[in-house]
C-alpha cells in the first residue's frame, strides 16, 4: 500500500492547476496539465491503492451503486473547488 491519500491528490491537483486527475492501477497518479498527462510522482498504484483512493471519495450508498453498476459519475465540492468524478471498471479492472 502506498502512502498517498485522496486529500493530498486533490490538493496537489489544485496547486498545479491540473484539469484532470487519472487514478489507474499500474501507473502513478496522473495530472492533466496544459493538455498533457504527467505523473504526479514515481509511485505506481496497485489495484488496491486505486480502490482505496477512489472509495475515500464515496459514502456507503455510492460504493454500493458503483459496485452494482461498475460506473459512477458524481460531483464533489470543496471549500473553493468543485471536482467531477467518473469511476468505472473496464474489462474487470479499475480504469480511468
Amino acid at each position: 500500500m502506498v502512502n498517498i491519500n485522496m486529500g493530498q491528490v486533490l490538493e496537489d491537483a489544485v496547486r498545479l492547476e491540473a484539469t484532470d486527475i487519472h487514478i489507474v492501477p499500474d501507473l502513478p497518479v496522473m495530472h492533466r496539465r496544459a493538455g498533457r498527462l504527467q505523473p504526479a510522482s514515481e509511485v505506481v498504484l496497485s489495484a488496491n491503492d486505486t480502490r482505496r483512493l477512489c472509495y475515500a471519495l464515496l459514502d456507503a450508498d455510492q460504493i454500493r451503486s458503483f459496485e452494482t453498476g461498475l460506473d459512477l459519475d458524481l460531483i464533489k465540492t470543496g471549500q473553493e473547488h468543485r471536482f467531477r468524478i467518473d469511476l468505472n471498471i473496464s474489462n474487470g479492472r479499475w480504469a480511468p
